[in-house]
């Protein structure tokens, strides 16, 4: 969501600015507190929805690989694949 919607974020393909989303971002990336987080996250949804920043227009896709001879390999959740514990036996 940061990467998404901050602003001056080269992510932000929107180019949406606005200093309360900004501050709900900041705040809900850096608190430890988890019922915080969970709150400002709801905050940065309804302010997206009612601003009609983005509009959600796909659905995910997720693959899977699988081979006897290849261990460790993540699932995919998302673009970010973590390889660094993978080997092939």
């Amino acid at each position: 969501m940061y990467a998404n919607f901050r602003s001056g974020s080269p992510l932000a393909l929107s180019n949406y600015a606005d200093p309360e989303l900004d501050r709900l971002l900041d705040h809900a990336r850096v608190t430890a507190d988890l019922g915080q987080r969970t709150e400002d996250y709801c905050a940065i949804s309804r302010l997206i929805n009612k601003q009609a920043i983005w509009f959600w227009t796909f659905q995910n896709t997720y693959y899977a690989l699988s081979s006897a001879k290849l261990k460790g390999f993540p699932k995919i959740y998302n673009g970010v694949i973590d390889v660094s514990n993978t080997w092939l036996e």
